[in-house]
């Protein structure tokens, strides 16, 4: 049986994920035929720092976006003014790295997925009922990684989202 989210940070989740799942570049990379599909790609949850250790899964479909609530909050209860809560996930992209020969030009295609999906979100933030998203920051560079040498290197990049209420107030 599957739980539905009545509150956030679940609510916040589900319409992160689905935000994520609408992403034109996001879908694009997959080759999934729609948002639907594209639910495939998207995993959670994590606790703190748990994603950065998934992410080195040889089992792991790419690509990926691994989530993590990362803080939630209720600011100034005391002042008696609304009551609207605010947070930040913690969104970890990767995919398989696409070019043994040339270093740069891999890197430059991964920096197009994720500046793709990260620009998706920005124009879908407010829209209608998806998430408020306030800001979003790169905070570990792309990277090759292989944590095994059976394993294909792949990229990863990890961004916070710093969301706020939910999109026509909550």
């Amino acid at each position: 049986m599957t739980t539905a989210a009545t509150h956030n940070p679940a609510l916040a989740r589900e319409l992160l994920i689905d935000m994520i799942a609408g992403s034109s570049a996001f879908q694009t990379r997959g080759s999934w035929a729609n948002a639907t599909a594209a639910l495939a790609g998207i995993h959670y949850p994590f606790v703190a720092g748990e994603a950065d250790a998934r992410a080195g899964s040889s089992a792991l479909e790419r690509p990926a976006a691994l989530i993590e609530v990362a803080s939630f909050d209720y600011p100034d209860l005391r002042t008696g003014g609304p009551r609207w809560p605010v947070g930040s996930f913690s969104v970890l992209l990767t995919d398989w790295h696409t070019d043994d020969e040339d270093y740069q030009s891999a890197l430059v295609d991964f920096e197009n997925f994720l500046g793709g999906v990260m620009q998706d979100l920005a124009d879908a933030a407010s829209v209608g009922t998806n998430l408020a998203i306030n800001s979003m920051t790169l905070e570990a560079v792309a990277q090759q990684l292989s944590l095994v040498d059976t394993q294909a290197p792949y990229w990863a990049a990890k961004f916070a989202l710093d969301w706020g209420t939910l999109g026509e107030g909550e």
